[in-house]
């Protein structure tokens, strides 16, 4: 899970969102009615990810403790329009989730 982050006229926003990375372009799914797509256009947004490894349980409260591994990155998004690219966008995000579902599933329409 993504957690994207925007200003829009109404203040700031986080929005969870599922992701799929390919070499160095990060994928993000929403809904064409999703407020990102409508206020992030060319909007600064910062996306970070975090994956939880495992909770470290101790005798005494205060020395409990979580190891994890996060990311935080900023950058300006880009809507994909194109066919083609979307229905790879989709790909990756979909294997990303589900390592292989993409082989599992019958092949995309227009």
């Amino acid at each position: 899970m993504a957690h994207v982050g925007l200003v829009t006229a109404e203040g700031p926003v986080v929005i969870p969102m599922i992701y799929g990375r390919e070499d160095q372009t990060l994928y993000l799914h929403g809904s064409p009615a999703s407020r990102l797509l409508r206020d992030g256009r060319s909007a600064q947004l910062c996306v970070t990810v975090s994956l939880i490894d495992g909770l470290v349980v101790a005798r005494s409260l205060m020395h409990h403790s979580m190891n994890y591994r996060s990311v935080v990155l900023m950058g300006e998004a880009s809507i994909v329009d194109d066919f083609d690219e979307k229905t790879r966008a989709l790909d990756v995000i979909s294997d990303h989730v589900i390592p292989g579902r993409v082989e599992a599933t019958r092949p995309h329409h227009d």
